[in-house]
């Protein structure tokens, strides 16, 4: 099966937008393009691979493929996945990091049953 790997243990480091820079290429699009146990991350100024911080596990499920093509990376909106709501991850989307639904296909838990709303007659 071509399924691909969930994203890699730990949590990428804060690092804030530096302004004023030039073009900011990304030199990866998301984990599996990084050597080792090194994560796709925002660099202050494009994606770059870094050493993660360990701490909260990403959540299941990968992020999709983003085929925008920027001239240069807006700040981000997001961390990591921690600080999104619900299943929504952390990823690289439209020019900068937002939560984003995970990826079509790719294993989510199930969701908790919505209570039952039985009512009793006397």
């Amino acid at each position: 099966s071509l399924c691909p790997p969930p994203a890699k243990p730990g949590l990428c480091p804060r690092k804030r937008a530096r302004r004023g820079a030039a073009a900011c290429p990304s030199r990866c699009a998301d984990d599996r393009d990084c050597p080792g146990d090194r994560k796709c991350c925002f660099s202050g100024c494009g994606l770059a691979c870094t050493s993660p911080h360990t701490g909260t596990p990403p959540k299941p499920g990968t992020c999709p493929r983003d085929f925008t093509r920027c001239l240069r990376l807006e700040p981000p909106l997001c961390t990591n996945d921690s600080v999104c709501p619900g299943w929504h991850k952390c990823c690289p989307r439209e020019c900068r990091l937002r939560c984003t639904p995970p990826a079509e296909g790719t294993w989510l838990p199930a969701q908790p049953p919505a209570p039952s709303r039985r009512t009793r007659h006397p």
